[in-house]
């Protein structure tokens, strides 16, 4: 078990059993995480715990320490939201407001993404042009959270190479319209479903291709010798269906 699921586990056993008399379900609604984790966690069988569940459990049970904790265990992450979050602000509720907006409509999404990737292209005259005064009002929405900033006709991305990490509220949203608007017709478009009962080797070793994986394409989006016009969405999934509840770690 990690050091910072070890500490997870203390406190939320302490969170669950002193202040809501054992219920672990209320407690993963007040939390707004996944049951399972929070499960496991209460049991001491969670080996790891990622980086947005460790954020609201430390905010709730140690809101006077929580940034410096999550500092100690999650410095680049923390990093990241922070250089994301609007100032003044609880980094995870403006990353979560940004997120609502983002994925609010099929719409949304596609003027989230291309506000992202078309700086130069996009405008208020197209954005009005294609999609109406729906389309006017989600840009006002964006502006108001701070995914975008609006000078004159001009849309500016403040968050432009900054990919907003969502939270589990919104991970698996973002997921679906990676999936949505994927053109299966299109060449380079690959989507593979694969499932298998393994062991516990096994699962970890699909997780660390999964995780190789992720590292080079991070470096081939981040590499300015490959920027192009082209939009291309990628989505990484593996994950546990059904485990067996044999105290092993995952």
């Amino acid at each position: 078990m990690e050091p910072i699921a070890r500490l997870l586990s203390l406190r939320v056993k302490e969170y669950v059993d002193s202040k809501h008399a054992g219920n672990i379900n209320k407690v993963a609604n007040i939390l707004k995480a996944d049951y399972n984790n929070v499960y496991r966690l209460y049991h001491g069988t969670l080996s790891n715990a990622p980086f947005f569940l460790a954020y609201e459990i430390l905010k709730k049970t140690d809101p006077d320490h929580f940034r410096t904790i999550m500092f100690d265990y999650f410095p680049v992450e923390m990093a990241k939201v922070a250089e994301i979050a609007t100032p003044d602000t609880d980094p995870l509720e403006d990353l979560n407001k940004k997120m609502m907006v983002a994925f609010g409509s099929d719409v949304a999404f596609i003027l989230y993404i291309r506000s992202q990737e078309q700086e130069n292209l996009l405008t208020i005259s197209n954005v009005k042009e294609e999609f109406g005064t729906l389309g006017l009002s989600i840009i006002d929405k964006m502006a108001s959270v701070g995914i975008v900033v609006i000078e004159g006709d001009r849309i500016l991305s403040p968050l432009k190479g900054k990919n907003l990490t969502p939270s589990e509220t919104h991970i698996k949203e973002h997921a679906k319209k990676h999936l949505q608007f994927i053109n299966l017709a299109l060449p380079g478009t690959l989507v593979v479903n694969r499932f298998g009962g393994l062991n516990d080797h096994g699962s970890r070793q699909i997780f660390k291709i999964l995780e190789s994986a992720v590292e080079e394409i991070d470096a081939v989006y981040a590499n300015s010798a490959f920027s192009g016009p082209n939009i291309v969405l990628s989505t990484i999934a593996s994950g546990l269906f059904l485990a067996t509840n044999n105290g092993s770690e995952q």
